[in-house]
């Protein structure tokens, strides 16, 4: 390869980086401050969403464009090769933002001792939608799972467990505001914390209102909240 051919392939594939970094940079918007705030970003699934992003629009798109671009071809054959590396990461992009959309938390569910998020899978799997929790409030909204209130939640309570893998602060038909029932969530001592994660002391100290334990997919950390329910700030504690 001569140095002519070389210097416009790396002209070529830094442009489209950055036009993949603009993309980039909307995604990641997206998932910082929409889709998985706070603690959810590092141990819910946001991270793993934008690792496929890196690895669809910062890797795979100018790497295509490096590998495929000859400005000796003729520009028809230029044009089309660029159209179709265009179309293949517009395809994988359109993916990654369903995948990293379709397993966002839509809601936060306190029961147990700790709140877990509620994707849209398991709301399809109780014949409920995105759209049929709005009542409770912009997601990812807090929730606080109750207590069966009947035989006959407690049985739909142990055929979701027993059946879908569900535990009972995630079924809806169990669902009531949190700010109504701040009395019963548990609260987390941050001394006793401290004692457990020492090297997290300060920003644990830093934190205000009601600690309260927060289970993800991928790690565990604490929530902040007020007296009234309202997210004030979270920590990571763990990941795996």
């Amino acid at each position: 390869m001569n140095t002519a051919i070389l210097k416009h392939k790396c002209l070529a594939t830094g442009i489209h980086l950055s036009l993949s970094l603009a993309v980039f940079a909307v995604a990641l918007y997206l998932i910082l401050a929409v889709w998985y705030p706070g603690l959810l970003f590092h141990i819910d699934g946001g991270w793993q969403g934008v690792r496929i992003m890196i690895a669809v629009d910062l890797v795979l798109g100018p790497l295509l464009t490096f590998i495929v671009f000859n400005p000796s071809k003729p520009k028809r054959e230029i044009k089309l090769d660029l159209s179709l590396i265009a179309l293949v990461q517009i395809a994988a992009l359109c993916w990654g933002f369903w995948a990293v959309n379709h397993v966002k938390p839509l809601a936060l569910a306190y029961g147990n001792g700790a709140f877990q998020s509620v994707v849209a899978e398991e709301l399809e799997i109780q014949e409920q939608s995105p759209a049929d929790i709005e009542n409770f409030g912009p997601s990812p909204v807090l929730i606080f799972g109750r207590e069966p209130a009947n035989g006959e939640e407690s049985a739909g309570v142990a055929a979701y467990e027993m059946l879908e893998g569900i535990p009972p602060s995630k079924l809806v038909f169990l669902w009531e505001p949190l700010t109504d029932n701040m009395d019963a969530v548990e609260a987390l001592s941050a001394d006793a914390l401290k004692q457990e994660f020492p090297d997290k002391a300060d920003a644990i100290e830093q934190l205000p209102g009601k600690l309260v334990r927060f289970q993800g997919r991928y790690g565990y950390g604490v929530m902040a909240l007020s007296e009234s329910g309202e997210w004030l700030d979270s920590l990571v504690l763990t990941t795996y």
